[in-house]
C-alpha cells in the first residue's frame, strides 16, 4: 500500500514522493552436484535448492513523471526498503538419480525455516514504469506497470538482490488543477497536488461485534468462565555459515578455494613396538592453510545448543558444538587431511553444515556450504619449515602419553621452545559412542602438550573414523606439528 503526492513543475513534467508499506515474496533454486553411494556404486546426482524469502518494509522514494501523450505516462526514479522483517525457507530435494530418497523416505526436505539474520535495513532500488490515466465512472484511474530492482544486497552475509515486474492501480484524487489553456493537449488537466492511494490486495478482516454482559445478569449458579489462550508457537531458529581463508601471512580473504599439493618433510613415526623412525616423507600441504568457519544462528529465543560439522560423502571431516551461541570464528587447519582422503576430496567437495537448537524448542539445519579443494602440483617439493610427529598406539581409552614416548617428546622440547607455532592433534579409533571418542582425543594432546612444555599449544582433533571401520590401533594416536 503506499500513498504519494504529485507536484507538477512544468506542463508535462512533475514529481511525485511517495511512502508506504510493502509485502513481497522472492524465490531461488540452485543446483548442487554430489555423489550417492547405492549398493556400494558412486553414483553422480543432484541436489537443487530452493530458498524463499517473505519481506515486510516500509518505503520511501521519489519519480519523476513525464507526459508523452495524454493517454500515457512515463516515469523513472528511485528509493529506499527500510525492512522491519525478514523470513526464509530453504527446502532441499534430490532430483537425480531417480528413486533415490531420503531416510525418512521423502525426496524433499525442510532444511531451515524462520527470521533471516543480518538483514540490511536501508536497501535502494530503482523504478521504470508506464502510466496509463483512465476515468471510470467518477474516478480518475493510473493503470502501471514497471520494473523495478534493488541496488544492494538484502542481507549483509550474501549477495541478495530482487528484480521485479509489477503492475499497479492507483485511484487518483485532484485537489487542485491548473488552467486548461496552459496544457498542451485541451483534454489533459494537471492537478497542483495529486496524492495516489493504492489499496492492497488483501482486504482487512471484519471482525465479530461482541456483546458485554453485565456481571448483574449473570445468574449465580453459573460457573465463571474461562479464558483459554491460544498454544505459542516455537520461536523461529535460522542457522547460516560463512566461509573465509586465512593465508600463511595471516591475510584473510572471503572468497577462493583450497589448493591440496603434496611435499617432502621430515616425519617421525613412533609406535609402541618400534623404536622413532625419522624420515623424509611425502606429506599433504594446504594453501592457504587454514579456513575460517563463521557460523550466524538468528533466533527469537536463546540458542541452546550448536554444532557444525564438514563432510565428505559420509566421511565426517570435522565437527564442533557447543552450548549457548557459537563463537564468531572456527579454525579448520586443512593440514589435518590425511593422504586417504585427499582422492575422496579432490572427486567431492567438503560441505559445511550448521545446526541450531533454541532453549523452547526452535530448530534449524543451515543450507550446505561447500569448501571446494583443488589439487595443486603433483611434484613434491621440501618443505623445511615444518617437523611432523606421529605417535601411536595408545592402549583402548588411554589417555596420558605411553612410557615409550617420553623419549621422543623429550627430544622434540628444544624445537617445540622454538618454533614460531605448535599444534597437537589427537584421535581415537570408531569403536565406541563419537562423543566419548572425542573427548579422549582431545584429552590425549592435551596431556601431550604438558608432557611437550607446551600448554597453550594449539589443540585440535584429526577426523575419526567411523564406527563401522575397522579398530585400527593407527587412529589411537597423536600429531604434533611444529612450524619453524
Amino acid at each position: 500500500m503506499r500513498g504519494a503526492m504529485r507536484l507538477p513543475l512544468f506542463s508535462r513534467f512533475s514529481l511525485v514522493p511517495s511512502v508506504g508499506i510493502s509485502y513481497s515474496n522472492a524465490a531461488v533454486v540452485t543446483t548442487e552436484p554430489t555423489t550417492f553411494a547405492i549398493y556400494g556404486n558412486l553414483v553422480p546426482g543432484t541436489f537443487e535448492h530452493t530458498y524463499t524469502f517473505s519481506t515486510m518494509a516500509v518505503e520511501g522514494g521519489m519519480e519523476a513523471r513525464y507526459t508523452l501523450f495524454p493517454f500515457l505516462d512515463v516515469a523513472a526514479g528511485v528509493g529506499s526498503f527500510i525492512t522491519t522483517s525478514m523470513y526464509g525457507t530453504h527446502d532441499m530435494t534430490i532430483t537425480d538419480p531417480a528413486g533415490v530418497t531420503f531416510t525418512d523416505g521423502s525426496s524433499t526436505q525442510r532444511r531451515a525455516e524462520g527470521a533471516i539474520p543480518e538483514r540490511n535495513t536501508f536497501v535502494p532500488f530503482a523504478t521504470a514504469s508506464l502510466i496509463v490515466p483512465v476515468k471510470v465512472s467518477k474516478w480518475n484511474v493510473d493503470v502501471e506497470a514497471g520494473y523495478r530492482t534493488t541496488l544492494t544486497s538484502m542481507v549483509s552475509t550474501a549477495t541478495l538482490t530482487t528484480q521485479q515486474v509489477f503492475a499497479r492501480i492507483g485511484v487518483r484524487f485532484d485537489l487542485a488543477s491548473i488552467d486548461e489553456a496552459e496544457s498542451p493537449y485541451e483534454t489533459l488537466r494537471m492537478p497542483t497536488t495529486t496524492p495516489v492511494l493504492e489499496p492492497t490486495t488483501t482486504p482487512a478482516p471484519v471482525l465479530p461485534t461482541l456483546r458485554t454482559v453485565p456481571t448483574t445478569d449473570i445468574p449465580p449458579s453459573l460457573p465463571p468462565l474461562a479464558v483459554v489462550a491460544p498454544s505459542r508457537p516455537a520461536p523461529s531458529v535460522l542457522a547460516l555459515c560463512n566461509v573465509a581463508f586465512r593465508q600463511s601471512n595471516g591475510r584473510v580473504s572471503e572468497r577462493g578455494v583450497v589448493r591440496m599439493e603434496r611435499t617432502l618433510m621430515q616425519t617421525i613415526d613412533h609406535g609402541p613396538n618400534d623404536a622413532a623412525i625419522s624420515r623424509i616423507d611425502t606429506i599433504l600441504r594446504a594453501d592457504p592453510p587454514i579456513v575460517l568457519l563463521r557460523p550466524l544462528v538468528s533466533t527469537d529465543d536463546s540458542v541452546a545448543r550448536w554444532s557444525l560439522r564438514i563432510v565428505v560423502s559420509d566421511t565426517l571431516l570435522f565437527e564442533r558444538d557447543g552450548l549457548g551461541a557459537p563463537p564468531r570464528e572456527i579454525e579448520w587447519d586443512c593440514a589435518t587431511i590425511s593422504r586417504s582422503l585427499f582422492e575422496l576430496l579432490i572427486r567431492d567437495s567438503a560441505v559445511v553444515h550448521v545446526d541450531a537448537v533454541g532453549k523452547q524448542g526452535g530448530k534449524a539445519v543451515s543450507a550446505p556450504t561447500t569448501i571446494r579443494l583443488v589439487e595443486g602440483r603433483r611434484m613434491a617439493s621440501l618443505d623445511t619449515s615444518r617437523i611432523n610427529v606421529t605417535i601411536w598406539g595408545y592402549n583402548v581409552n588411554a589417555v596420558d602419553l605411553p612410557e615409550w614416548a617420553r623419549t621422543t617428546i623429550r627430544s622434540l622440547r628444544r624445537a617445540a621452545r622454538t618454533a614460531t607455532s605448535v599444534s597437537i592433534y589427537g584421535s581415537a579409533d570408531g569403536d565406541g559412542e563419537r562423543n566419548v571418542n572425542q573427548r579422549i582425543a582431545e584429552q590425549r594432546a592435551q596431556k601431550a602438550a604438558t608432557a611437550l612444555g607446551q600448554p597453550n599449544a594449539r589443540i585440535d582433533i584429526d577426523p575419526i573414523p567411523s564406527a563401522q571401520a575397522v579398530r585400527n590401533e593407527r587412529d589411537r594416536r597423536i600429531r604434533i606439528v611444529l612450524r619453524k
